[in-house]
């Protein structure tokens, strides 16, 4: 199952685990081909397109060490993406990757997906790079999905992270979230909510019928 699956790591060691320090830009992109049993005339012609598509070429017979942070991401997601699996997994995509060379790796990812019809699970911290990607978005806040749907839905009207926030609440002060499913009738977006923030409204309601009842009695809840 692992064999049908492409990879791109994210974290803090990022640049040393997404690429091999001992292997030239090609031969890090060539390696998942050999690895799969693919000829060589195969491998030099999916590494060759890969190396085009990631502007990657002019730096094919450089070591990861003498290449920048961004140029180092690119080849790890063109080793993860240049097999063209079914599954694709892309952590992070945005990590280390500046507007010019995300769009780029934006462009590919879509264009491969388009082709090949693979399953592709991005994980992003940038709204924009979500909403190029105009796919089904989950949204995941304190370990949970709150929200799914199409991107342009969910994200319509959210352009900056305090937005964003306050659509979904991702920075509870409540601490973290138990959300119960609750799907609308509009299209097939599902949106969650929070259980204890009606416990707390619930709450309030109790204590302003409280006050009310004492006003009402003179200030005393004595019988």
């Amino acid at each position: 199952m692992r064999e049908d699956v492409g990879v791109l790591l994210g974290g803090s060691t990022l640049f040393q685990t997404s690429v091999f320090g001992s292997l030239s830009v090609y031969e890090n992109i060539a390696y998942p081909l050999r690895l799969r049993g693919d000829d060589e005339d195969s491998v030099h012609a999916l590494t060759t397109r890969w190396l085009r598509t990631l502007g990657l070429a002019d730096v094919h017979d450089r070591l990861p060490e003498e290449l920048s942070a961004h140029t180092r991401r690119r080849v790890a997601l063109g080793r993860a993406m240049v097999t063209e699996r079914p599954v694709v997994v892309l952590d992070d995509i945005d990590l280390g990757l500046g507007s010019t060379t995300m769009a780029r790796a934006v462009q590919a990812v879509r264009e491969t997906q388009a082709r090949t019809g693979a399953t592709m699970l991005v994980t992003t911290h940038d709204i924009e790079i979500a909403r190029a990607f105009d796919g089904r978005l989950a949204v995941l806040a304190n370990g949970r999905i709150v929200a799914n749907g199409p991107a342009s839905e969910l994200l319509a009207g959210v352009e900056d992270a305090a937005d964003f926030d306050n659509r979904f609440r991702v920075l509870d002060s409540l601490g973290p979230a138990t959300h119960v499913p609750l799907t609308q009738a509009r299209g097939n977006r599902t949106i969650t909510y929070d259980p204890r923030l009606v416990a707390v409204a619930a709450a309030a309601v109790l204590i302003v019928f409280l006050m009310v009842l004492v006003a009402q009695r003179g200030g005393s809840l004595a019988p």
